[in-house]
């Protein structure tokens, strides 16, 4: 778990008094996150949320002294990442309940749409209070943990995000050895050579899904904007295929290049799974031998607009 939406729903309607000590609880929160190999995204139109005297978020900070915390607080939020609003799922049943007509449930309609496993919320907030949400359609199921305070939010990424380097992810997955995923020596050695910035675990779902759906979804036959739509409704992340523009430039087609065993000649490694803006794992399906193979996980390879 490394990508948490922020909870803001104790700054709708509030006052000043309100406003002076939240502004050092996102300070404060937004730095535990990052501590613990995280990222803390803010709603995309925050500064526009209205206090309780009508003006937006945004009109009432910039009326004040230049503080310390304000001005880090802006810096998070105007950096990002951010997150942006979904259609409300109408068969979206949530447990326990969150009334319908708060922005604590159009939170959880937007976790559940972006596969967002966490949110962090202060320690004041009074809507969103329990620990974890459970969100279900007829269709798929997901739970959302709920991150109380700063030291509940040390706690839980601590006890939900178990591997601590890259070599602990690749190790656990090639253990299972399940015959069907292989990760190639250069997959290792550009992993080793990267900085995933905490992600490890979405790397390990990544690499999970990789044989649990799209093998199984490439082997059926499927269409590529139906693998594309599952793997990202399963997971929460994209995969693609990179622009012609990027293969027709001999550089950047080598570096997606890889030898598969019991091969003649290289590969082209062109779909890919995509982390973030810097992680890529870029992949490979031997239809014949039903496997997939990683060529790459690590560093976002050059592409035709620009190298990285």
């Amino acid at each position: 778990m490394t990508d948490l939406y922020f909870n803001h729903s104790f700054l709708i309607g509030s006052d000043a008094a309100d406003i002076q000590s939240g502004l050092k609880e996102i300070a404060a929160l937004t730095d535990c996150v990052r501590k613990e190999g995280a990222s803390l995204r803010f709603y995309e139109m925050l500064w526009q949320t209205q206090l309780v005297d009508g003006q937006s978020l945004l009109q009432y900070l910039y009326r004040l002294p230049k503080s310390e915390d304000l001005k880090l607080v802006m810096g998070y939020v105007d950096q990002g990442p951010h997150f942006k609003d979904r259609p409300i799922a109408a068969n979206l049943t949530i447990v326990p309940d969150v009334p319908a007509d708060t922005y604590a449930n159009k939170l959880l309609h937007i976790c559940f749409a972006d596969k967002c496993e966490g949110v962090v919320s202060p320690a004041s907030e009074r809507v969103l209070s329990n620990r974890v949400y459970s969100l279900s359609t007829s269709v798929d199921t997901m739970d959302v943990w709920n991150m109380i305070g700063v030291e509940a939010v040390r706690a839980i990424l601590r006890r939900l995000n178990r591997f601590t380097k890259i070599e602990e992810v690749l190790s656990d997955i090639e253990g299972r050895d399940s015959g069907q995923l292989n990760i190639l020596d250069s997959a290792k050695k550009s992993a080793k050579r990267h900085d995933f910035l905490g992600r490890f675990r979405q790397v390990h779902e990544a690499l999970l899904a990789l044989e649990r759906i799209e093998l199984q979804n490439v082997l059926a036959g499927m269409e590529e904007v139906e693998r594309i739509r599952i793997f990202r409704q399963a997971t929460g992340l994209e995969i693609s295929k990179e622009s012609p523009e990027t293969l027709k430039d001999s550089y950047y087609r080598k570096q997606r290049q890889f030898m598969i065993p019991g091969g003649t000649e290289k590969e082209l490694f062109e779909w890919h799974v995509k982390i973030g803006n810097h992680i890529r794992i870029h992949y490979f399906v031997d239809k014949q031998h039903r496997t997939i193979y990683v060529g790459h996980c690590g560093k976002h390879l050059d592409v035709a607009s620009y190298r990285s």
